[in-house]
């Protein structure tokens, strides 16, 4: 899960693992976005790259900048186009499975079964009421008349 407060160490990471890049990669992210990371990183926080990158634990919120740098930056437009369809391939992989875990056809269903346990039917009428609203002249009066009733 992405958290706020993970992102200064999220940016040590990112920042270390761009310093490995090679100088002509390097050179494609933007000096703002570099200057930004090390502006906001955690400079406490202690992080060093392993040999074997692909064993390497990261934060979440790491691989996140990373996809982002990657995708506006480092990728080819042939890949860039790939990372995009899979995101939308992803997301909508999610919808479906929030679709089946949260039919609103079975939910409904199931309020009308929880109405009708309870006893209620669907016949039931709502009826309106009058209420009149009565000027503060009227209100004044009642309330004295009132007072002069209980003395």
């Amino acid at each position: 899960m992405i958290r706020v407060e993970n992102y200064p160490n999220a940016y040590k990471e990112v920042y270390v693992i761009l310093q490995n890049l090679s100088k002509s990669d390097f050179e494609l992210i933007p000096k703002s976005f570099i200057n930004m990371l090390k502006n906001n990183m955690n400079q406490e926080y202690d992080f060093e790259l392993n040999n074997d990158f692909e064993s390497q634990e990261l934060l979440q919120e790491t691989k996140t900048i990373l996809a982002y740098v990657y995708l506006n930056y480092l990728g080819t437009e042939k890949e860039k186009v790939k990372i995009e369809e899979k995101f939308k391939n992803d997301i909508l992989k999610k919808e479906e499975e929030k679709k089946l875990q949260y039919n609103l056809n079975d939910l409904f269903e199931k309020k009308k079964l929880e109405d009708n346990s309870k006893g209620l039917s669907k016949k039931e009428e709502t009826k309106m009421v009058e209420h009149k609203n009565e000027k503060f002249f009227i209100k004044l009066i009642k309330k004295i008349i009132k007072l002069f009733r209980r003395n």
